[in-house]
């Protein structure tokens, strides 16, 4: 995924290569990386920045609807998508008008959300957790809050992204 200090980054079903792994993970990397354009120019003037490049790589998989991370959040990290798709998506501030719209023109909130305190969508799929929803402290219920891949935002299945610029992948 393009990572840029505007950007959010939302999966629709994926396999992704980011930081740390073993063995099998590295020449799985390192084979996924001499298949690309850009790696291919590279190697022909660095040989072997492949395989130094995928030495730190782990290969995970992540569920459609989960989120990579959201705009504005710091960089922690580069994505392939090896497999699957992921939307980019920005917010872009909007002039109020005078007309009433029924789409939302602010992102949703979530600096209110402590992320260390919620699995990922990937986790509750598979099967850390199984509800939908969550008690606030009032006893109403809500819906389930989910922390980004990167771990330092939060989202929920109605949270939005803004538009979206572009589709990535496979």
């Amino acid at each position: 995924t393009q990572r840029t200090a505007t950007g959010s980054s939302k999966l629709r079903g994926t396999g992704l290569l980011s930081p740390t792994g073993g063995a099998l993970a590295t020449r799985r990397a390192t084979e996924l990386l001499r298949g690309l354009p850009y790696f291919q120019k590279l190697e022909e003037t660095s040989p072997g920045v492949s395989a130094q490049l995928a030495a730190g790589v782990t290969l995970r998989v992540e569920v459609a609807g989960q989120v990579i991370f959201r705009q504005d959040d710091p960089s922690t990290a580069c994505y392939i998508i090896a497999r699957g798709a992921a939307g980019a998506f920005q917010h872009v501030a909007k002039k109020k008008s005078r007309r009433r719209s029924n789409t939302k023109t602010e992102p949703t909130p979530r600096a209110q959300h402590d992320p260390r305190a919620h699995l990922t969508l990937t986790q509750v799929v598979q099967g850390r957790s199984v509800s939908s929803t969550s008690q606030t402290n009032d006893g109403d219920e809500e819906l389930r809050r989910f922390t980004t891949s990167e771990g330092l935002s939060t989202f929920t299945e109605a949270s939005a992204f803004g538009d979206e610029l572009e589709r990535l992948g496979l």
